[in-house]
């Protein structure tokens, strides 16, 4: 699938099939935009949205994305493309076919949800959303990733970290540390 707005009904049709009590939503990156998206389809179907939504290393919806499209470059220049921007392609890929031919249709296929994209403005969600920022991810300025506090009515919390775009890995005890925190501190603390 390459676009959001096709898919982040589909994620909300079958998550509000499992929907029996209050939940959170975690995206990272392109996931985010997904996350945050499926959160209005939720709203739009009438029913109750998340307690949270966590979002990681992913500017906010309503800025424009601002790198050049690379979705429909040749094989080895969007290969190239990725590994220059986000630093994320092993070497062994470009040595073997076999693994290129693995990842290039997902690869190409989050290009385009990312940079076909395109925000509609809405209420903002209920929610509380708090943004994890990488401060060595060279492709995102901190101030896109703070602009998340402008799609929610409830607290906004930004955390930063050492890391790069791929934060999650890099800091996953004190993501998940975190995330327990938020959750504790804000998400839950009215149904306790």
């Amino acid at each position: 699938m390459d676009s959001i707005s096709e898919l982040a009904p589909l994620v909300a049709e079958n998550l509000m099939l499992q929907l029996d009590r209050p939940y959170v939503l975690l995206g990272h990156s392109l996931g985010a935009l997904i996350a945050f998206e499926v959160a209005r389809a939720i709203r739009r179907a009438g029913q109750s949205g998340p307690r949270h939504l966590f979002v990681a290393a992913s500017a906010a919806p309503q800025l424009p994305w601002p790198d050049s499209p690379i979705r429909d470059l040749g094989d080895l220049e969007l290969l190239a493309a990725v590994s220059r921007r986000y630093r994320s392609i092993p070497r062994q890929v470009f040595d073997v076919p076999e693994l290129q031919q693995l990842i290039l249709p997902s690869l190409r296929a989050d290009f385009a949800m990312v940079e076909t994209y395109r925000y509609r403005d809405d209420t903002p969600l209920d929610c509380a959303i708090s943004a994890f920022a990488g401060d060595l991810d060279a492709t995102l300025p901190l101030a896109t990733i703070d602009a998340w506090r402008h799609q929610t009515l409830g607290p906004f919390r930004m955390q930063r970290f050492a890391a790069d775009h791929f934060i999650l890995p890099a800091i996953r005890r004190r993501l998940l540390q975190a995330l327990s925190d938020e959750l504790r501190e804000h998400s839950f603390a009215s149904s306790a």
